[in-house]
């Protein structure tokens, strides 16, 4: 029971409360009104930054904190494909340009200056430490990132199986004797 002004009693609320169930709200889409405008106007914002030349390492840098602002200041998480467009490259030549392993004839990035190299690289594992961070806070679906880390970072699954012989393992000399019998029976 609740009290009024006046000091009368009225009855408590009715609604159920819903306990929090956090994992099953951590897959499920959590968009609010205006989250899609709001990623198509920066991601448009991105696109329409002029051409920079990749070459000139203070152009690579300058357009680097540019891109970081303006995630900062727009709320947006900061991603790869955006960091690349931002830079006029599609997220597959920059992942080239960061693991060195050109493919298609885009041998282009080869020849970039160190100094653009270690820019795009600082701000390439600056990208895979807030991916993690992310993942570890828990504010990025599994799934996706799992996703992301394999698509962006070269992340992989790996099992390793061991094979035990049923037979039991037997040493050198026993080979060689088995070796020697067999061609024995062969030779004669």
């Amino acid at each position: 029971m609740a009290r009024t002004k006046k000091n009368e009693v009225t009855p408590a609320t009715t609604e159920k409360r819903v306990p929090h169930n956090k994992p099953f709200e951590q897959t499920m889409y959590n968009f609010q009104p205006g989250d899609n405008s709001r990623n198509i106007a920066f991601s448009m914002a991105v696109a329409k930054l002029p051409k920079i030349d990749l070459f000139d390492p203070d152009q690579v840098e300058k357009r680097t904190w540019e891109y970081f602002s303006m995630c900062e200041q727009a709320d947006m998480r900061p991603l790869v494909t955006g960091y690349a467009s931002a830079l006029g490259l599609d997220r597959r030549r920059l992942y080239e340009i960061r693991t060195g392993n050109f493919h298609n004839n885009y041998n282009t990035w080869k020849d970039l200056p160190q100094e653009s190299l270690n820019m795009i690289h600082q701000a390439y594992d600056f990208l895979e430490q807030l991916w993690e961070a992310n993942m570890v806070q828990g504010k990025v679906n599994p799934v996706t990132g799992i996703f992301l880390g394999k698509n962006n970072w070269g992340y992989k699954d790996n099992v390793d199986y061991t094979i035990t012989p049923n037979a039991p393992q037997t040493d050198r000399d026993e080979i060689i004797r088995r070796y020697e019998i067999e061609h024995s029976d062969d030779e004669s």
